[in-house]
């Protein structure tokens, strides 16, 4: 048994066939950019193959940090490979791939604590060792963190990588996340107390006050997505590419396939949503309970209308990559027209701006003077429509919403146009009172700008935050985007559902 060997063969064969893949990654960088490899809903697609320094909190008195950097060689080149032979033989996408990485960054905490930089080094001793040191340290996902492990150290086995097998063991079974069997009494705060708690009645009350009475159109397009957050119980990620034509109805039948009538006579309806998964990107319905067929349908029906605007847009530059409107390169284009475009309250803003970006007008008015008011129809400056549109292109965001690899070959499944919940880019500045709006840049909500509506995201007003709504003790309201999940998984578990039952709700 060679495991030097094998390891050099391990990664050389892994090395190959990534080179072949044409992803535009070299190997040698210490951050992959995935977004070419490993398609992801979110903005970031970085895979770090450098110590976890900056991001893990040391416990005193138990172990040293590694200094910030890259990770060793030849670990790195092992990690490297292990997130290859996990992605090519399991076809895993790249949040899963990120946190096999992420394990490994972890167990070389424990390498650097014992001068070691090989993997062939490893021992069982290494994953129970940052069991240990998270259990200590208060991490909640042990159970996953544990699963992980265990596929790394499968690997590890399988191409006989140590001198002796690790053979490590993970935790039988997740731990339910409010207790083991069933809950008799109410849940009290100290169990709602980590950034996954529940949310407090008082912030569900508000946001009940903030969402049955919006401040302007641009706010309601984030609260009817929210309340298909709450509604469904999906991932805000989820919930961002729900697409337009996402409402499903069908009537209920019996196993003969006769449709079951009510006490009216009246065709009973099954009600749902149709959402992209974010594993595997399937496309699937989730069915709504009657209580929250209204409240979803009128998510939906008013996103419709609230984008109505936006959404021709995006599918016009959908349909004409490389531009942004319908203006000639070589058109001459007044000033008052760019203002529909650019949203800047008057023609001085407009004209400081190009100015400032190295764009010139072709032409100036001398008789007329500036501000002058924005719905006018006389022109100060006219500018190259090219010029223009040069400066923006690099700032339009990909149209590409959600895409899948079939045989080698990208497929696009979803576009913006194709999106229900879309806005124009600035339609969420609500601090900045006469922040422009870029009507030429269309673009979808993003889990950010959810959370920052929330409270989550420190230094943006959230919709609570313009109400002065608060919670009982006064403190600011921040929920996150996965907090309905839990609030709802609260209901089921205190109507004595399983987990199972759970999970399939």
């Amino acid at each position: 048994m060679n495991p030097e060997l094998h390891l050099e063969q391990f990664i050389a064969g892994e090395k190959a066939y990534f080179d072949g893949l044409s992803t535009g990654i070299s190997w040698d960088h210490d951050k992959w950019d995935a977004s070419k490899w490993l398609f992801h809903r979110g903005n970031d697609t970085s895979l770090l193959f450098m110590s976890l320094s900056d991001r893990i909190k040391s416990v005193p008195g138990t172990i040293t940090l590694p200094p910030p950097g890259a990770l060793p060689a030849p670990y790195s080149d092992f990690v490297k490979a292990t997130a290859v032979y996990l992605h090519r033989t399991k076809n895993i996408g790249y949040m899963a791939i990120r946190n096999y990485v992420t394990e490994c960054r972890r167990l070389h905490i424990f390498m650097h604590n014992r001068g070691e930089s090989s993997p062939v080094r490893l021992t069982r001793w290494h994953f129970e060792s940052v069991m240990d040191f998270l259990t200590v340290s208060g991490y909640k996902n042990l159970y996953d963190c544990s699963a992980n492990l265990k596929v790394i150290s499968e690997v590890l086995d399988k191409k006989m990588l140590t001198h002796s097998r690790i053979a490590f063991t993970a935790i039988a079974t997740a731990r339910s996340y409010f207790s083991n069997g069933k809950r008799t009494e109410p849940i009290n705060e100290e169990e709602r107390t980590g950034d996954e708690k529940l949310p407090s009645y008082e912030a569900m009350q508000a946001y009940a006050l903030c969402t049955n009475k919006p401040l302007n159109d641009k706010e309601e397009i984030l609260l009817r997505t929210i309340d298909l957050l709450i509604a469904m119980g999906q991932r805000g990620n989820e919930v961002a590419l729900i697409p337009v034509d996402c409402w499903v109805q069908k009537p209920v039948t019996d196993s003969a396939g006769t449709t079951l009538l009510d006490a009216h006579k009246i065709p009973i309806i099954q009600a749902g949503i149709r959402y992209y998964a974010e594993k595997k990107f399937q496309s699937r319905v989730h069915w709504l309970a009657d209580q929250d067929i209204p409240f979803a349908r009128r998510a939906v029906e008013r996103l419709r209308e609230l984008t109505k605007e936006a959404r021709p847009i995006a599918e016009w530059q959908e349909q004409n990559p490389g531009k942004l409107w319908l203006f000639a390169h070589d058109e001459t284009v007044p000033d008052y027209k760019l203002l529909k475009y650019l949203g800047f309250s008057h023609a001085a803003n407009l004209h400081l701006y190009l100015d400032r970006n190295g764009v010139k007008p072709v032409y100036i008015n001398k008789d007329i003077r500036n501000p002058l008011p924005r719905n006018r129809t006389c022109a100060a400056q006219f500018y190259r429509a090219g010029d223009v549109e040069q400066l923006l292109l690099p700032k339009l965001s990909d149209h590409v919403a959600l895409k899948e690899k079939v045989n080698g070959k990208w497929k696009t499944l979803l576009r913006t146009s194709e999106v229900l919940s879309i806005r124009f880019e600035g339609a969420y500045r609500f601090k900045e009172r006469d922040a422009n709006i870029f009507t030429v840049f269309p673009g979808r909500t993003t889990l950010r700008e959810i959370n920052g509506a929330l409270g989550t995201i420190p230094g943006i007003e959230s919709i609570f935050d313009r109400r002065k709504l608060m919670e009982a003790d006064g403190s600011r309201i921040m929920l996150t985007s996965h907090q309905p999940r839990h609030w709802r998984n609260t209901l089921y578990e205190l109507a004595g559902m399983s987990n199972v039952q759970q999970a399939l709700a």
